[in-house]
């Protein structure tokens, strides 16, 4: 046995001037004289490149990345032998460089096709198509051949001219008629061009209130045939099970609402008006719903007990397709598309009830004060008024409790009267 003896030594301020471990992956190759080391270093990121070159190849490692991917995540105590002073320095060693070879000269194009210049529509049909099934690659296939070029069609170009000439008059018909219109101002303009946005389709010359706004043109057939199953099962379940016991059992949204219309709706019930009911508390649902939606519309009507082609229209209406990166579409909405939502939800409910609206319930379901409410419904045409809770319809209705205090009412009367722009001024 040695009794040969050593001194070790170890300093943490000198982990700097530590060696570098390194392994080669294919076994240690054959040293030439040429063959030599080097490391570079991003301080800031802490980020080390090691770099071994030879006469024909080189062999690189990292810290990070691709080339930190055999990392063992061990650390090591290195001991360096000075023979003049017989002593060994420790330091300590965070990480084992393994060396992968690489070939002088070849570069990676990983990057270079991004294609970048191209849709998301077309970089998918490519992927189908060098990597898809059968049945995917004739899909993308039917897409292709069923898509409608302009150029194809006799007399588009035509058509598109007129088109554009019928724009361009109807602008300058306005202009002159805003030029005629001395109460026009931009401010008013700008107020018009915020209510066709957000207002149902309106029939501004009306003559009769239920005239101005039609239902038809964002209820389609296929949506109301589905409110009207849902209609048909509520008033099949009400014939078994009394409104009030049916409310309490089940968490029913826009239960005031639904309590103060059902009783006040004769018997047998109307099954549009029961229909118009139900989507109303559809939209109540949606009103309260926590956007972004990142459910799909299945989903959702899966989730919220609401027909799929309901909630179809529902998001195409009152909020905004938003599709990822990874080709997931979410949905958002703005605050002009809530409101939007409520200004809706008001023209429905005043069609239901004869275009005179009690908007205590409505607005308790809405978790809004009436009067809230009551500057919506001025803003599609209402005129609102304070009436007494025990007179005429409010007798009826249960949504208001205390039958001494007021409540807030809206109807839409013709000619229609919509809120006018306010003038500000100067305030110190």
């Amino acid at each position: 046995m040695s009794k040969r003896s050593v001194e070790l030594s170890f300093d943490a301020k000198q982990a700097d001037s530590a060696p570098v471990l390194v392994s080669f992956r294919g076994g240690p190759p054959k040293v030439s004289s040429d063959f030599h080391f080097q490391m570079y270093e991003n301080a800031a990121k802490k980020r080390k490149i090691v770099v071994a070159d030879a006469d024909k190849v080189s062999y690189q490692a990292a810290n990070f990345g691709h080339g930190n991917a055999n990392n063992d995540l061990s650390s090591y105590v290195v001991g360096v032998f000075d023979k003049a002073t017989q002593s060994v320095q420790l330091y300590n060693v965070d990480q084992l460089y393994v060396l992968q070879q690489s070939v002088r000269g070849f570069r990676e194009r990983v990057d270079e096709n991004t294609q970048d210049d191209k849709s998301y529509a077309q970089r998918t049909a490519e992927l189908v198509n060098a990597f898809g099934s059968k049945v995917s690659k004739r899909i993308v296939k039917s897409r292709e051949d069923n898509k409608v070029q302009v150029g194809n069609i006799t007399g588009a170009s035509a058509i598109t001219q007129a088109l554009t000439q019928k724009a361009v008059s109807t602008a300058e018909e306005l202009a002159i008629k805003r030029a005629n219109d001395p109460k026009y101002t931009p401010d008013s303009g700008a107020m018009d061009a915020t209510r066709a946005a957000v207002l149902p389709p309106c029939n501004l010359d009306a003559v009769t209130p239920d005239k101005v706004y039609d239902l038809d043109k964002f209820l389609s057939d296929d949506v109301m045939e589905s409110l009207y199953l849902k209609a048909d099962e509520l008033i099949g379940l009400l014939e078994t099970c009394p409104l009030t016991e049916f409310l309490d059992k089940n968490k029913v949204p826009a239960a005031a609402y639904i309590r103060q219309v059902m009783t006040t709706l004769p018997k047998p019930f109307d099954r549009k008006k029961v229909a118009l009911m139900l989507y109303v508390m559809y939209l109540v649902q949606f009103f309260h719903a926590r956007f972004p939606v990142h459910a799909s519309p299945a989903a959702l009507s899966l989730t919220l007990n609401i027909p799929h082609v309901v909630v179809e229209q529902v998001l195409a209406t009152f909020a905004e397709a938003v599709v990822g990166l990874s080709g997931k579409t979410s949905y958002a909405q703005s605050k002009m598309l809530k409101d939007k939502l409520l200004l809706y939800l008001l023209v429905v409910a005043l069609t239901i009830g004869g275009f005179s609206l009690d908007l205590t319930a409505i607005a308790a379901d809405l978790k809004r004060a009436a009067s809230n409410l009551a500057q919506y419904a001025r803003m599609i045409g209402c005129r609102t008024d304070a009436v007494k809770a025990e007179g005429g319809l409010y007798a009826k209705s249960s949504a208001v409790k205390d039958k001494k205090t007021m409540a807030t009412r809206a109807v839409l009367s013709v000619p229609l009267v919509f809120p006018t722009a306010k003038k500000g001024s100067n305030r110190r």
